[in-house]
């Protein structure tokens, strides 16, 4: 299976390398596209770019190319017009911004006269992802990733803080001197003050049940797709919370095949977001999405029923902050219910250690400062 789907990753990687031949003659424009896969409406970080690139540069052309890359043979052919969409405006742009691995710019070589931005959809690093995890378990196949030639052709690549430089450079196979600290534009509405009161005058008025005690738990991406990741059980964490007048809110991953027991309510039309801005805690195994709570101003807490093997992380966090992992529900309760703080203050130390937030100025503004800063664009 493994050589088939090396086999298939060359051709197709060939395929766009001659469909990529004639447009080397088509000149650039003043043009920005940015490109993802991560869902099929425009992500959160672009639509915050896009409006401050509208703001600061309206000469510039701004293109967004956001769809979901389905499973299966079928909708790979489906998928396959708007790759050559994407390869069009690779093409004829002066920059791309991305936030994950695109086959179009990795895999047909570089011509000349585009920068590639890579912003990755995390913030921080802490599981392990791209080169670090290759023929392991739960990562990539080598042979693979050699074929598609995994994230290759960044100019630049961004990271929220200067304690993941060294994890970002390792992922994306670049020299460190590559990645830039500039955390995710909408690191800017997490820690609004404005922006986090509508979110809950929103949330609280659709659904009243959510005004206090909410425990917002959100594993990471898990390739089994099991609803309850690292051996959680979700009935034992929901029963302890309620008895410490608490109520447990699941969020999985967007990229998850698994689903909720039907006691658990979704609560689908709630961005991860605006479940923040009525957290009083925020609970994870290892997902990144801990940093953007601390952003917020919510709490954050490791659960690790089962010990997440140490070679699966960048950083041993028991190491870095035992006072906010817990290897037990009531260990978790005691942490939230830390009268004296201890814990609480613990997870903010954390997070500012992985996110840098910039002093005086925006986050977006800081990304929009790498892309205008490409040659082309530039002045």
């Amino acid at each position: 299976m493994s050589r088939l789907r090396t086999a298939a990753a060359t051709g197709a990687r060939l395929a766009l390398v001659l469909a990529s031949v004639p447009l080397r003659l088509v000149p650039r424009r003043r043009k920005i596209v940015m490109l993802s896969r991560q869902e099929d409406g425009v992500p959160e970080d672009f639509r915050l770019v896009v409006e401050r690139l509208h703001e600061r540069a309206p000469d510039v052309e701004v293109v967004v190319l956001a769809r979901r890359l389905g499973r299966g043979a079928a909708s790979g052919l489906r998928y396959l017009p708007h790759l050559l969409r994407q390869l069009w405006h690779v093409s004829t742009s002066r920059a791309v911004l991305l936030d994950t691995y695109n086959i179009v710019v990795s895999a047909v070589p570089r011509s000349k006269g585009v920068t590639v931005v890579q912003m990755w959809h995390g913030l921080g690093a802490l599981k392990k992802f791209g080169y670090s995890t290759l023929d392991r378990p739960g990562g990539r196949s080598g042979g693979v990733a050699r074929a598609m030639r995994m994230h290759a052709n960044y100019d630049v690549v961004l990271v929220s803080g200067e304690q993941a430089r060294a994890a970002f450079a390792e992922a994306f196979a670049v020299p460190a001197d590559k990645v830039r600290v500039a955390p995710l534009p909408r690191t800017d509405l997490l820690r609004d003050p404005a922006q986090r009161a509508r979110d809950r005058a929103s949330v609280v008025s659709r659904f009243p049940e959510l005004a206090e005690g909410v425990v917002l738990y959100a594993p990471t991406l898990h390739r089994a797709a099991r609803a309850e990741p690292s051996g959680v059980d979700l009935g034992s964490l929901a029963a302890g919370l309620a008895d410490a007048g608490r109520r447990l809110v699941v969020r999985l991953h967007p990229l998850s095949r698994g689903s909720l027991p039907e006691a658990f309510p979704a609560y689908d039309t709630l961005t991860t977001r605006e479940l923040l801005s009525v957290a009083e805690a925020f609970v994870t195994d290892c997902s990144s999405g801990m940093l953007e709570a601390g952003v917020a101003g919510v709490p954050a807490y490791f659960l690790w029923p089962r010990s997440v093997p140490p070679q699966d992380l960048y950083l041993d966090v028991l190491r870095w902050a035992p006072g906010i992992v817990a290897t037990s529900v009531p260990a978790l309760v005691g942490m939230i219910e830390d009268r004296d703080g201890a814990a609480a203050r613990e997870s903010a130390d954390f997070v500012r250690g992985q996110v840098e937030l910039p002093v005086g100025r925006s986050a977006t503004d800081g990304v929009v400062d790498v892309l205008l800063g490409a040659p082309g664009l530039a002045g």
